[in-house]
């Protein structure tokens, strides 16, 4: 895993990020973007122990996982819950226990 800072941006089509250093992904196009029509899964999850990050999978043309940690909290909380609408009914966004699974 690779922590790379930048700008987050949320659409109703897609999620956008550009990383701060542009020399990060070479020479080409450095914002990279996901369609939320294709967003399979979406979770809230813990980084460095604290509850401030968020994942999601999309499907399509490749499978793609994107991982982002937020300042605190409140601000991943605040982009989930713009994100979680444009996803499509199917997406999967409530955890199963660990008993579910043994």
């Amino acid at each position: 895993m690779v922590q790379v800072e930048g700008l987050l941006y949320l659409t109703n089509k897609r999620v956008y990020f550009q990383p701060v250093h542009s020399g990060i992904y070479g020479s080409g196009n450095t914002v990279i973007n996901f369609k939320l029509k294709e967003v399979v899964e979406l979770f809230k999850r813990r980084y460095k122990l604290l509850n401030i990050a968020l994942e999601f999978r999309v499907t399509g043309s490749q499978q793609k996982t994107c991982y982002l940690a937020f300042q605190n909290a409140e601000e991943r909380d605040s982009f989930y819950g713009a994100m979680k609408p444009f996803v499509s009914d199917t997406c999967v966004t409530a955890e199963q226990s660990i008993i579910d699974f043994t």
